[in-house]
């Protein structure tokens, strides 16, 4: 789910930046209000989960970032200056049969990357905090590529019908 600010973000495969891995990274440069990028996903109640990311800032401040798990701040960031590729591992707990992971960007003057998003039931024998985790899929970069495409292309026929 997108929401927050719907200025400034999308999916490339250079912009602001070349992807972690793969051919395409999700970027957000939001002003004032954040970008938001979220995904419910089922859950085991009890269990601990491990949610790897790679995130680049490409700028310097003013920025922030902020990772939510479950509902709980697992990350809080605010760069004074930018960073490259920094792989990320940080731990939640689930407290019912569902939980929510978000990412909230806002960046100027320039952009946040996002790449190789996963999540692990750690409880299972998976991996632990600081460990490096493949790219399992949340999804949230193909749902913010379709959804970001399906308004680029309806903003651009938009554009067309009016001209």
């Amino acid at each position: 789910t997108l929401s927050g600010s719907t200025a400034f973000e999308g999916v490339s495969s250079s912009f602001a930046t070349t992807p972690y891995t793969g051919f395409y990274s999700a970027f957000f440069g939001a002003v004032g209000t954040p970008n938001i990028i979220s995904q419910t996903i089922a859950t085991t109640a009890g269990d601990t989960y491990d949610l790897s990311f790679a995130l680049n800032d490409s700028g310097r401040g003013p920025a922030e970032a902020v990772v939510n798990l479950g509902g709980t701040p697992v990350l809080d960031i605010s760069p004074a200056s930018g960073f490259g590729w920094t792989v990320f591992n940080e731990i939640g707990t689930a407290t019912g049969s569902s939980m929510t992971v978000s990412f909230s960007f806002t960046q100027l003057p320039s952009y946040f990357n996002l790449d190789n998003v996963s999540l692990v039931d750690a409880s299972s024998g998976g991996p632990t905090a600081g460990s490096v985790v493949p790219d399992h899929g949340l999804g949230l970069l193909a749902t913010a590529a379709t959804l970001l495409g399906i308004c680029a292309v309806a903003g651009h026929l938009r554009r067309r019908q009016t001209a």
